[in-house]
């Protein structure tokens, strides 16, 4: 029996070019401290061997020297052996192959690198590296595999491959290296392991599970559904497989929508006893109705959110101010029939925003109503 910690998609090196400075390297250094998180969980459950399945890099140009050191130093940490995958984001050019180059000259001696694809066998354990070479292939690197002989009774078998898996994975023009279950499956593995999807999956323990993907240790961006986690896979001497997450995320991408109903206090609406501010980045989209003068001083109770998060993204276009009796008598001459409509609907707000609206498309359109 032996375990196994695995992880892809770290992606090191993003740069957040369109992001403030602070918050660039707040979120640059995240994934630095994802992979740490990694091996330090992989360490923690006594785990032989930390996978990495492709996408260590976040692009094969720009890779700092610094990157590679702290990648270097972070690998090393690890108690057992480290095997990486290129994936399709750090792929493998044979022809301009500086990226890897680069990062074998600092790599530490627990570490082997796939540089084709081929096989790797250590103790009773036989890895199979199914490497990227581009950023884009209509093909998926399996094809050699059909090559090798039958599997060797008594060893544990585990391929490794990088790309979208159909029905799993969007890859609508199937352009990332896309593979299928059952093409998985048809090969004598006792697990493969998966990167480029960044939503683990299974998303639950699943008996009899042979496919494996643990998602991204730290989500990208806000569009990155995936938790922040790594898989720890038990391998038993029958072959059978287990796996558990462990978190390792740094922070969160976070969205949340509120919708104001007519007496709201948006203040009070604005206060997540859920989120850990100080690692959360927010998407906030506002709707519905708020009291006048909390809608004129939003953009004080908007900073004074930014101040405690990473960073909040606010929508509020579809929020709209209450509309009052005094504004009504602003817009409208009193005793009109607009004026008397328009307060007719002052105890339905929703309405009443809608007639309001529709007086001042009137007006703007040089539609008299009296």
């Amino acid at each position: 029996m032996f375990k196994l910690l695995l992880t892809g998609d770290v992606h090191l090196g993003r740069s957040y070019q369109k992001e403030e400075p602070e918050v660039a390297e707040r979120l640059s250094s995240a994934r630095f401290q994802a992979l740490q998180n990694a091996v330090d969980a992989g360490n923690r459950e006594g785990c032989r061997f930390l996978v990495i399945a492709g996408d260590l890099y976040d692009r094969v140009s720009a890779i700092t020297a610094e990157d590679h050191r702290k990648t270097a130093e972070i690998l090393a940490e690890f108690d057992g052996d480290v095997l990486i995958i290129p994936g399709n984001h750090d792929y493998l050019d044979p022809d301009n192959n500086r990226l890897w180059s680069k990062f074998l000259e600092r790599s530490p001696s627990n570490t082997f690198l796939f540089e084709k694809n081929g096989l790797k066998q250590i103790g009773d354990v036989v890895f199979y590296g199914c490497i990227c070479h581009d950023k884009h292939s209509a093909h998926n690197s399996l094809g050699w595999l059909k090559e090798q002989p039958a599997a060797e009774d008594g060893l544990f078998h585990i391929g490794i491959a990088h790309g979208a898996i159909e029905g799993l994975s969007y890859d609508a023009g199937q352009k990332y290296y896309c593979m299928t279950r059952d093409e998985l499956l048809a090969f004598p593995m006792d697990a493969w392991l998966i990167g480029h999807t960044h939503v683990a999956f299974p998303a639950s323990p699943e008996p009899g599970a042979r496919i494996f993907n643990a998602g991204t240790p730290q989500q990208t961006d806000i569009a990155d559904n995936s938790r922040g986690e790594a898989f720890v896979l038990t391998f038993q001497d029958d072959k059978s497989v287990s796996f558990f997450p462990v978190r390792t995320g740094v922070v969160d991408f976070v969205r949340r929508t509120v919708a104001l109903s007519h007496g709201d206090s948006l203040r009070s609406r604005l206060v997540f006893p859920d989120l850990d501010a100080s690692r959360t980045v927010l998407r906030l989209t506002l709707s519905g109705t708020a009291a006048q003068d909390e809608y004129e001083s939003r953009s004080a109770v908007f900073r004074a959110l930014e101040s405690d998060f990473v960073k909040v993204e606010i929508d509020d276009s579809a929020l709209r101010r209450e509309i009052t009796p005094a504004m009504i008598d602003q817009e409208t001459l009193p005793g009109t029939r607009i004026n008397q409509l328009l307060k007719g609907y002052a105890d339905r707000p929703e309405l009443l925003n809608l007639a309001y609206d529709l007086a001042v498309l009137c007006r703007e359109g040089n539609k008299h109503v009296d």
